[in-house]
């Protein structure tokens, strides 16, 4: 991977995916089981979308084109231990957790080997503090992620309450844009970032559109995200 991963985030085409690859992502997401969000996609369609990743990557390889390994996030909101089970069945890498680490979640994974997690938080309180603590020794904690208070809002985390004895690395999300990414890789300095709403298009498709399979993603601007990262 290279200095700064850099993760795009809220996928749902196929034509996202090819897109993803082409700017240069490391980590793809896709959002599931979570219908509050327009991002979200079934578990059908996040198959379908990792087969064709997969495809697609063998294809290049075949080629001989320079491609790096590519993950796949599953971002899901306070899953149950089915949840997981069925993120781990369709071939996600990683899965990231907002809100709320179950008890039931905990123990499947003190039991099994599944995808590594990605512990998301949209603000920092003594509670997290304490799950931060417990976590950071964990054989299945990937990193954990900073988010603004509403995900994929476009609005930002206050950076500075940002723990500064962080033992596991950690993803920088939350209002990131092709314009403000360099300044926050170098003031920050986090393992990876994370973009969704920034990389979007102005004005959104409609529901209708989306629906009908219209991408909501500005494959420019998901290029020039990346390569503002690692300026």
């Amino acid at each position: 991977m290279n200095d700064v991963c850099v993760k795009i985030c809220g996928l749902t085409t196929e034509d996202d995916i090819y897109a993803a690859i082409d700017a240069g992502a490391d980590l793809v997401g896709m959002v599931v089981n979570y219908p509050k969000s327009r991002r979200n996609i079934s578990m059908a369609q996040a198959e379908y979308l990792i087969s064709a990743l997969d495809e697609e990557m063998m294809l290049r390889e075949s080629e001989d084109v320079d491609t790096p390994d590519v993950s796949v996030v599953a971002v899901t909101v306070s899953p149950t231990a089915d949840d997981i089970l069925d993120v781990a069945n369709a071939g996600f890498d990683y899965i990231q957790i907002h809100g709320e680490l179950r008890q039931d979640v905990i123990d499947l994974y003190e039991g099994d080997i599944m995808p590594q997690i990605i512990r998301a938080y949209n603000h920092i309180d003594d509670s997290v503090l304490e799950e931060i603590r417990m976590l950071s020794d964990r054989m299945y904690l990937f990193a954990f992620l900073f988010d603004a208070p509403e995900p994929g809002s476009g609005k930002g985390f206050d950076w500075d309450t940002i723990p500064k004895d962080l033992e596991m690395p950690f993803f920088l999300a939350g209002g990131l844009t092709p314009e403000n990414v360099t300044a926050a890789v170098r003031t920050v300095r986090p393992f990876a970032v994370d973009v969704s709403s920034g990389v979007e298009k102005s004005p959104l498709p409609t529901e209708e559109e989306i629906e009908a399979g219209e991408s909501m993603k500005d494959y420019d601007r998901m290029r020039a995200f990346v390569k503002a990262a690692r300026a």
